[in-house]
């Protein structure tokens, strides 16, 4: 059986939930054509979809020995990398894409930098994270995870006044997320604008009201502003919450 033969039948056995026979198929299609980019790469998708990363990235690295200059290839083991949490590889990789990727693919290039900015923060590098998603918000600045994640990234500096501009942005584009109510709720609090913060903390618990640190934040708010019950009875509920 030749690799494209070998490559049609793996498909036509995941279609049918015979990823463990497809495994067995594509391996062997390894072995008799040990130079095939496609059956590599497709071992690698397949190992990957059970969860055996490790053997998964291997297939990869296989697979852009024989044909290096794929962005997807790249793109895919970078992320593999980064689910292994081998931060530092994930991001070469990232790195990889964004020389692959042409100027005219916007989202792509705004996706990559903001997976490079997410690397980072895994990495605790949080000013360098902080220039991935700039990076990505000049090229598309309509991505209100990336708006999100800068936020974040912010807070962890404790840079409130600026993380609050971030979750702002956000929230015009989206208001249906609890963690970007959250993130302009706390960081309110940290400016000493409590009453606002009550406000944006309720909103994120009516969103999702098992949102223990923004029951935990608005106790906290609360006190600050002299409601002793309502606190009380917020800090409860982050209490039981945390149980």
């Amino acid at each position: 059986m030749n690799v494209d033969d070998a490559l049609a039948q793996a498909r036509t056995l995941q279609q049918v939930g015979q990823i463990s026979e497809a495994i067995r198929l594509i391996e062997q299609a390894t072995r008799t054509v040990p130079n095939s980019f496609e059956a590599w790469l497709e071992l690698s998708t397949l190992l990957e979809s059970q969860q055996r990363k490790r053997e998964a990235i291997n297939a990869h690295e296989r697979a852009l020995t024989l044909q290096p200059v794929t962005k997807g290839g790249w793109q895919q083991k970078a992320q593999m990398l980064r689910d292994l949490h081998r931060y530092e590889e994930a991001l070469e990789a990232f790195k990889h894409v964004v020389e692959l990727t042409p100027h005219s693919d916007t989202l792509g290039l705004a996706t990559t930098w903001h997976n490079i900015g997410g690397v980072l923060d895994s990495l605790q590098r949080y000013l360098e994270a902080l220039t991935a998603y700039d990076n990505a918000l000049t090229i598309l600045p309509g991505m209100f995870f990336t708006w999100a994640n800068n936020g974040n990234t912010l807070m962890r500096l404790q840079r409130p006044a600026e993380a609050l501009v971030a979750y702002e942005q956000a929230l015009k584009m989206t208001d249906q997320f609890a963690s970007l109510w959250t993130g302009k709720g706390t960081a309110l609090l940290l400016l000493n604008r409590f009453a606002e913060g009550v406000i944006a903390l309720d909103r994120a618990i009516e969103i999702d009201q098992n949102d223990a640190i923004a029951w935990g934040n608005k106790a906290y708010a609360l006190q600050r502003l002299g409601r002793a019950a309502e606190a009380r009875e917020a800090q409860r509920r982050a209490d039981a919450l945390k149980r």
